[in-house]
Formats: C-alpha cells, sequence, structure tokens
C-alpha cells in the first residue's frame, strides 16, 4: 500500500520545481541588486544572468546560474 508516499517520478517533479524556483529567484536577486547599484551602462550586464539547464539524475538536481561580463580596454 502506498499511502501518502509520492512516487519517484512525482517527488523528482517536486524537486524538479523547487531548483526551478530557486534559480527564478536567484535571476531576480541579481537583476535587483545591478538595478539598485546603478551598474547598467549598456544593459548586457543587466540581461546576461541566465539559469542553465536543470540536470537530475534521480535524486539531485544541478543548480548553475551563468553570468557574463564585458570588460572595457582602453
Amino acid at each position: 500500500m502506498n499511502g501518502n508516499k509520492p512516487t519517484e517520478q512525482q517527488a523528482l517533479q517536486e524537486r524538479q520545481k523547487f531548483v526551478t524556483a530557486f534559480n527564478d529567484t536567484m535571476l531576480k536577486i541579481w537583476q535587483e541588486q545591478i538595478t539598485l547599484l546603478g551598474v547598467i551602462d549598456t544593459g548586457a550586464l543587466l540581461a546576461s544572468p541566465k539559469a542553465l539547464p536543470l540536470r537530475a539524475d534521480g535524486r539531485f538536481f544541478e543548480v548553475e546560474l551563468s553570468q557574463s561580463f564585458l570588460e572595457i580596454c582602453d
């Protein structure tokens, strides 16, 4: 009898929802901080934070964020 215990597929979907929400929250935090600090020149930094694709082995999701920086050479 299964009771209220989620299936492995349901547990995987719940972890995926958590990781996706975590990534979205981190992206918003980075974008808010960039805006608050006023370091917007070209807009490239503000647009650069990205959540990378989720990878799951059934038990663990790897959480990755990526950000790009421009360098100006004089």
